[in-house]
């Protein structure tokens, strides 16, 4: 948290504000506000318009350096224009203690970035909500809502347009710097067709608040590097969308970290990780329709803290494929209920798994700590490559279940592998004793997530 504060200074501070008043609109006339465009205009930087109790519609441009201060985001309205943009800001603007309402292209659109945005709330019917590109930005108390709820998603027709819908709440397109991450503070977006939060090769440190309640995806990142810390990733929705929901995914490279999050009782996966390096400490992950962590063709991937909790998710806790480097440590994986899913020419099989690892015998897999209880097909599945993995530990691994649960399974193409040094250290409980030893086949395997069933970046 203390990091993400001292970023957040360093990018206000970058923004260089002083403030002094410009005549804005004031009371409850609305009459009074009909200057705002004009008061802007003739605004300098390190200057403040004020907007007092009143409501404005029009396409409002906020120069260099200015600041557009309202009095709440109860008293102060910007309304956009039918077909524009509410708000453009230049570099080096700032808006603070406003509602924002577009119904038109979007409600905020900031080309230059170097912008701070304080105590807003912004209501999208069609387009965007903020749109933020080429340079830094800050971020606090931000929220953002577009018009999609669970009653209403089902009508939101298949791959829906901009010009229909509020298809992206916040959009990100190479803001920030490794140095210098965009900071977003309690920033919380709800409501939106497509993606609540896109993030393009960008630098950004999120504490707080969240991305729930969206149709398809709640938050995309594609490149760059996302530190996360206290973030909810909810009830993402499904409705009738041709692609999977997914509370997140992480792709093109990106490298991410966690903290603290908080994935659940989506419709779909939880948090998809493709060709991505990642982190993840203390992150509940509970009742998604799909997997609650799914890896695949990526570096490493790391899941710790004594807070980790993956509960009652359709398919399975985590699954890894075609993963190098794994560490998982000090987590709960319980209650995985089976799923069917369709994997290529095998067609259609059931999984209910804590953990599956489908790797490569030269991958590194080590689970130390971790207790597994009642997932419905297997505890742990590790199906290797020509032979078991050479560095493979399991330490201090738990494992317990009832009926026809199984606890922990090897296997190669060769198939089944055996007890050896590599499972010393799993202590199985109730009925995964008698289970394990009677396994006569190798189980069922997923495949990767092919392109076509990612989220496209538009």
């Amino acid at each position: 948290m203390r990091r993400a504060w001292s970023r957040g200074a360093r990018a206000i501070s970058l923004i260089s504000l002083v403030f002094s008043a410009v005549p804005g609109c004031g009371g409850d006339d609305l009459a009074a506000c009909d200057d705002l465009a004009s008061a802007l205009a003739g605004a300098s930087t390190g200057d403040t318009v004020r907007l007092g109790a009143c409501e404005v519609t029009g396409e409002f441009a906020v120069p260099p350096g200015v600041t557009l201060r309202g009095a709440g985001p109860a008293s102060s309205i910007v309304r956009g224009s039918p077909d524009g943009v509410a708000l453009t800001l230049s570099a080096g603007s700032r808006l603070s203690a406003l509602a924002v309402v577009a119904e038109g292209a979007g409600a905020i659109d900031a080309p230059e970035g170097g912008i701070a945005l304080e105590d807003l709330r912004v209501t999208v019917t069609r387009g965007y909500g903020i749109r933020i590109t080429d340079g830094g930005a800050a971020l606090s108390r931000v929220f953002i809502e577009g018009p999609v709820t669970a009653d209403n998603a089902g009508s939101i027709a298949p791959n829906p347009e901009p010009a229909g819908t509020a298809t992206h709440g916040l959009y990100l397109s190479r803001v920030g710097t490794e140095s210098e991450p965009a900071v977003l503070t309690e920033v919380s977006v709800r409501g939106f067709a497509r993606f609540g939060v896109l993030m393009r090769d960008s630098f950004v440190e999120w504490t707080g608040g969240g991305a729930d309640g969206n149709l398809t995806t709640g938050l995309m990142m594609a490149g760059g590097v996302l530190t996360l810390e206290d973030v909810s990733l909810c009830g993402t929705l499904q409705g009738i969308q041709p692609l999977p929901a997914y509370a997140g995914v992480f792709t093109a490279g990106a490298r991410v970290s966690t903290a603290g999050v908080m994935v659940c009782d989506g419709d779909g996966y939880g948090l998809l990780h493709d060709g991505v390096e990642a982190s993840h400490a203390d992150l509940v992950g509970m009742g998604n329709g799909d997997a609650a962590l799914w890896v695949q063709r990526g570096g490493a991937f790391e899941l710790g803290g004594s807070a980790t909790v993956l509960s009652g998710n359709r398919v399975a806790g985590i699954v890894l494929v075609e993963t190098p480097v794994v560490t998982i440590s000090d987590a709960r994986i319980d209650g995985s209920i089976l799923g069917t899913r369709v994997e290529g020419e095998v067609g259609a099989i059931r999984v209910g798994d804590g953990i599956q690892a489908v790797v490569a015998s030269t991958a590194s897999i080590q689970i130390r700590d971790v207790q597994l209880a009642g997932n419905e097909r297997v505890g742990i599945l590790l199906d290797v490559g020509d032979a078991m993995v050479a560095d493979t530990a399991l330490a201090g691994v738990t494992v317990d279940g009832s009926g026809t649960e199984l606890g922990v399974v090897a296997q190669s193409p060769a198939g089944l592998i055996g007890p050896g040094a590599w499972s010393s250290g799993v202590m199985r409980l109730g009925a995964t004793v008698d289970n394990d030893l009677a396994v006569g086949a190798p189980l069922d395997i997923v495949g990767i997530v092919g392109p076509m069933f990612l989220p496209r970046l538009d």
